[in-house]
């Protein structure tokens, strides 16, 4: 990897991840109903598997777009719960540096489409989404029960595959993402506790997003991520 070949070059280069759930990743399975859960499981269960890869590289991330767009119309108790879901998401990866969001301020005419994609008229007082600093971020997802996520094959998993939650049917430890079930890596700026991993159930029980070939032993802390406002498209 370059990164490790000729660090002095490579040392302030970032993957740049643009996550959506529209452009091809709408709600496929309720065709023209949308379903504000499959969003939920999407932000909580598949988007931070498809950066598993680059986080046990250790390659800085930086969400150079996203937004709250899911090709159909919002509510404000859904942008709330949409927009503190991705950024506990972003705010609990490894190695991620921010988040940009797609656009800052959309013009728009009076109760026009895009506003679910213009930060300023989403956050108050113009908007119904109360400061980041209200919000929880201390885990990803908090308030939700990660043991519900749908499996993934880890290898093939991408940012347009369906999510549906699953119904409960035992009890187990909450879902780790493969980065969390080792612990810190003190080359890895992060704080210096470690993370145990839970007592593993049976493997027949178990998402298979949490086991041996999946979880890496020793993957990197999560550094703080702060949400930033693009006016435009990352370059």
């Amino acid at each position: 990897m370059m990164r490790v070949r000729d660090r002095d070059s490579f040392e302030n280069v970032v993957y740049d991840a643009h996550i959506y759930h529209s452009y091809g990743d709408d709600n496929k399975m309720g065709a023209d109903e949308w379903h504000g859960d499959m969003d939920s499981c999407k932000t909580c269960c598949r988007d931070p598997l498809t950066l598993a890869e680059l986080v046990e590289a250790k390659l800085p991330i930086v969400v150079g777009e996203y937004s709250l767009n899911t090709g159909f119309a919002g509510s404000p108790d859904f942008y709330l719960q949409f927009m503190q879901q991705q950024l506990s998401a972003w705010a609990n990866i490894p190695g991620m540096i921010g988040s940009f969001f797609w656009n800052f301020l959309v013009l728009r005419q009076p109760g026009s489409w895009y506003k679910e994609m213009s930060l300023l008229q989403l956050f108050a007082p113009q908007g119904p989404l109360p400061p980041v600093s209200q919000m929880n971020l201390s885990s990803l997802c908090p308030g939700m029960d990660l043991t519900r996520c749908p499996q993934y094959d880890p290898e093939a998993v991408t940012g347009k595959d369906d999510c549906v939650w699953q119904t409960k049917t035992t009890t187990l430890p909450p879902l780790q993402q493969p980065w969390q079930a080792g612990g810190w890596d003190p080359s890895w700026p992060g704080p210096p506790a470690r993370l145990q991993p839970p007592e593993r159930p049976p493997d027949h029980a178990y998402p298979t997003l949490w086991s041996p070939a999946t979880s890496p032993a020793a993957l990197p802390a999560p550094a703080p991520a702060s949400p930033l406002a693009s006016r435009g498209p990352s370059a």
